[in-house]
């Protein structure tokens, strides 16, 4: 077989490949440009589909300066990979757009072992239109970018804190685009009653921010869209354009409210370039942002209403907290005072030294009460720095023993005593230790039957004493087995006969100690010794 070049018009001949018909029968087979030219840019040959886009014969192209024949040129097109390839003897591919048609192409070059009679190097050119894969591709980035655009939104929104901040991350977001034609300004507002108050804005006058400070409903375009609640374009400002000022340049508008349940709760207003065409591409997207920030105003909104709903609870919680820090004591009065009246009549056998003893005890009550009132919310919710002091729970039961005997005798309960003598002092805040003793025992008696008792048990612990306290009484079904919680956490707690030990046992955690409790009927109170042994 003899050299297939041998009979090539480019090698033997002036360069006409027309005359090899296998080399033109093959290149016309193929669905792109493609064209045989030598470093010069004489066209050699040309395929079926060049030609028939330029809509010129095979004698119109074949011979000709390919620049000149294609783009009516009388250089080299800019971008061509032609010289490149020239310079280099290497295959070269680029994209180059064709402004003035809108269309891009994928040109390419390869050198061949060919020379044209003019003893040139031949290259073969292909031309690929790729302008629908730049649209895809295009709008595939774009894609991206929204999603990633609406993934960051998301995350932002979640940590805004207030209505504003969720104005300006979304105003944010969105000039952050690169594919939204906007400029640098634009204007938040949220919707207060009837209208529209100026929250956030991006390169505003001081007269801009003036005249759009407030915008009723209806008025404007701002107030338009706040009363239909649609995306509105505007290409330049009209009559409708209420509020524009005199040291604004021309300019269009892109009005983007933000509704939730058929109600606007906020308008985004973004100025466009001068002449700016709306784009219905954008429009899926932006109503994705509206919606996202939507339901951000929306979960404020109930956050708000939440933390209110906790303050009145809390009002309740406290309410009833401080209810029963005086109830009990002013309990413990009264029966004293009834006890103290009987014996003023005669109807009583009190001694004189037990009745000064009473009336001490009904003195610390009171001097309790006030002190309390002084200030009762300060130690509400957290554990205070305390003065404890060494202090003997022995004693200190048996004064609150005494205190109570008399409602004991009215209720027939008997208290029975077994307290472990010579227990170490334990770290305590006098009051507070009283208010816990008191509770536990008027707790034991008011939840004994009639001529039931009340078991009142110290004992040493490890590091610690403890005070159990048993009646025979109903169950403490109500209770779960364990530490009590601090303080009540909801407005059922307060109905709850609970409330009196949780207060007890905050009080206990305060002092350091630790009160428990079993559904059985049983109270366990630990403190901490005053020296650790």
């Amino acid at each position: 077989m003899g050299d297939p070049g041998a009979d090539l018009p480019g090698v033997s001949q002036p360069a006409d490949l027309t005359g090899w018909p296998a080399v033109q029968e093959l290149i016309d087979a193929l669905p792109f440009y493609v064209l045989l030219v030598d470093a010069g840019h004489t066209v050699l040959a040309a395929n079926r589909t060049t030609r028939e886009h330029l809509g010129l014969s095979p004698e119109q192209v074949v011979g000709h300066y390919c620049p000149k024949v294609i783009h009516d040129l009388d250089g080299p097109f800019p971008g061509c990979p032609l010289e490149q390839a020239v310079k280099d003897g290497c295959y070269v591919e680029r994209e180059v757009q064709d402004a003035a048609r809108g269309t891009w192409y994928l040109s390419s070059v390869a050198p061949t072992q060919l020379r044209s009679a003019a003893d040139k190097p031949v290259f073969v050119h292909f031309v690929r239109d790729i302008t629908e894969l730049k649209k895809t591709s295009g709008e595939l980035a774009r894609s991206l970018e929204q999603q990633r655009a609406v993934t960051a939104l998301l995350r932002r929104l979640q940590a805004c804190r207030t209505s504003v901040e969720v104005l300006e991350e979304v105003t944010a977001q969105i000039l952050s685009l690169s594919w939204i034609e906007l400029t640098a300004s634009a204007a938040g507002f949220l919707v207060q009653g009837e209208q529209l108050s100026l929250a956030v804005q991006r390169n505003f006058s001081a007269e801009q921010a003036r005249r759009c400070g407030v915008v009723p409903f209806g008025r404007c375009l701002c107030g338009k869209a706040a009363v239909d609640g649609e995306v509105r374009f505007c290409t330049q400002p009209d009559e409708e354009h209420a509020a524009n000022s005199a040291d604004q340049s021309d300019h269009g508008h892109l009005l983007l409210p933000m509704r939730h349940a058929g109600r606007t709760l906020a308008v985004l207003s973004f100025y466009l370039p001068p002449g700016a065409e709306p784009d219905l591409t954008r429009l899926g997207f932006l109503r994705t942002v509206a919606d996202l920030a939507a339901v951000a105003f929306n979960r404020l909104r109930m956050q708000a209403q939440v933390v209110q709903m906790d303050r009145l609870v809390s009002l309740g919680v406290l309410a009833g907290i401080v209810g029963h820090e005086i109830r009990t004591p002013l309990n413990v009065l009264s029966i004293n005072l009834q006890l103290l009246g009987r014996t003023l009549r005669g109807e009583g056998e009190l001694a004189r030294g037990k009745l000064q003893e009473q009336v001490e005890l009904m003195t610390a009550e009171v001097g309790r009460i006030d002190a309390y009132l002084e200030a009762p919310l300060l130690a509400l919710g957290r554990q205070q720095l305390q003065e404890l002091q060494p202090l003997d729970l022995n004693e200190e039961l048996t004064g609150a023993i005494t205190f109570l005997e008399p409602e004991a005798r009215r209720k027939q309960v008997e208290l029975v005593q077994e307290l472990a003598p010579g227990l170490p002092p334990v770290l305590a805040d006098g009051i507070k230790l009283r208010r816990i003793l008191l509770e536990l025992l008027l707790n034991g008696i008011q939840a004994s039957n009639q001529a039931g008792a009340v078991q009142l048990v110290t004992r040493p612990r490890r590091s610690a004493v403890e005070l159990v306290v048993e009646h025979a009484g109903a169950a403490m079904s109500w209770l779960k087995r364990g530490e009590l919680d601090v303080i009540p956490s909801t407005a059922e707690d307060l109905q709850g006969r609970s409330l009196g030990l949780t207060i007890c046992a905050r009080l206990a955690r305060e002092m350091r100690g630790k009160l428990t409790v079993d559904p059985g009927a049983t109270v366990q109170f630990v403190l901490t010794l005053a020296v650790a042994g």
